[in-house]
């Protein structure tokens, strides 16, 4: 049996790339293998690797991490007949069961059984995958690897503005401007909104979000971002917020920056289960509070924007880093090191 090369999550704050076995046996008629080229390091990776769990979510030791992939075809389950050796393909991280109410519904991104690539299932840190045929999505010949890979967060972007229900002419703040918040605006300008309004605390982050086309940003360590973005739009508000900062105080304050009627819609994942908010508020003008989880349908949406070129995801790709510096680059995320977005595992 042959090995394959793999970062391997050892403990809380170890990893180690090492020669693990192939997958033992041949595919399912319905599987692909893949050989895995490009990995973006997600903040899901980083609350793994750091603290073991997200919520209820917890690894176990020894596990590969990752999700968001591309790489191309090496072999094909008998019984797949629109994936070819050769192909080089986005990966959508999801394996649902497809047969449970959600899946039949088209929700199989709720599927209660999903093995979803690094929690629960093996990750895309490592050299030789197996994935299910319908989860690969064929790449334009001008689509990297690097910008496929970058389809995973653009889905989560695109699924956030599906719950958000935003179409052309709408304004939006972005609360945060982490990769995914950033995706979000790169979604948000595709679609249309007219001004997009993002904030964060890191002043490199907010430079980002402006020269992806922000209306206005601004640092929440030195104003009440609720005051400006109400003078900016001059009393109005936005007609959608998201957050993905799962912060305690944007929780208390998001819904004073939406018109009556606007969409509160909840993006980031935090550590604790029970936040404060401003239930009268809400009630009282209508909003919709709405939350996602993953995304569905979507990918190959994300790989037509990418493609055309109406969502530049190189944008979001500040480092390029070999598997072998993959604790490095761990490091780099977390402590938000030399201007980081994104860093791209390359194998």
């Amino acid at each position: 049996m042959g090995t394959r090369k793999a970062a391997v999550m050892q403990g809380i704050d170890d990893v180690a790339v090492m020669q693990i076995p192939m997958p033992e046996g041949k595919l399912d008629a319905t599987d692909v293998l893949v050989r895995i080229k490009a990995v973006g390091i997600c903040g899901s990776d980083i609350h793994f690797y750091k603290d073991g769990r997200i919520g209820d979510m917890i690894i176990t030791p020894p596990h590969i991490l990752g999700h968001e992939s591309a790489g191309e075809i090496v072999e094909i389950g008998s019984a797949v007949s629109n994936l070819k050796v050769g192909d080089r393909v986005a990966v959508e991280p999801q394996r649902p069961c497809w047969s449970c109410e959600y899946c039949q519904n088209g929700d199989y991104h709720l599927c209660k059984q999903m093995q979803f690539m690094s929690a629960p299932a093996e990750g895309a840190f490592v050299e030789y995958a197996v994935r299910p045929a319908n989860m690969c999505f064929k790449l334009s010949d001008d689509t990297s690897f690097g910008e496929a890979a970058m389809a995973e967060p653009l889905a989560v972007a695109l699924q956030a503005l599906k719950r958000g229900n935003v179409c052309g002419g709408q304004t939006a703040a972005i609360l945060g401007a982490g990769p995914i918040a950033l995706a979000i605006l790169m979604a948000c300008k595709a679609f249309g909104c007219t001004d997009v309004y993002v904030t964060d605390m890191v002043d490199y982050r907010l430079e980002k979000a402006m020269e992806m086309g922000a209306s206005a940003t601004f640092n929440i360590t030195s104003c009440d971002y609720t005051e400006e973005i109400l003078k900016a739009t001059n009393g109005r508000g936005v007609d959608v917020v998201f957050d993905t900062t799962a912060h305690p105080s944007t929780y208390k304050t998001m819904h004073k920056i939406a018109i009556r009627g606007g969409y509160l819609v909840l993006v980031g994942m935090g550590p604790d289960e029970y936040y404060e908010v401003n239930i009268a508020a809400i009630r009282d003008n209508e909003n919709v509070l709405t939350g996602l989880f993953r995304y569905n349908n979507l990918y190959r949406k994300a790989l037509a924007l990418i493609a055309s070129g109406q969502c530049d995801v190189k944008q979001l790709i500040s480092h390029r880093m070999p598997i072998e510096k993959i604790a490095e680059a761990f490091d780099i995320v977390h402590d938000k090191k030399d201007g980081v977005i994104k860093v791209l595992i390359e194998i």
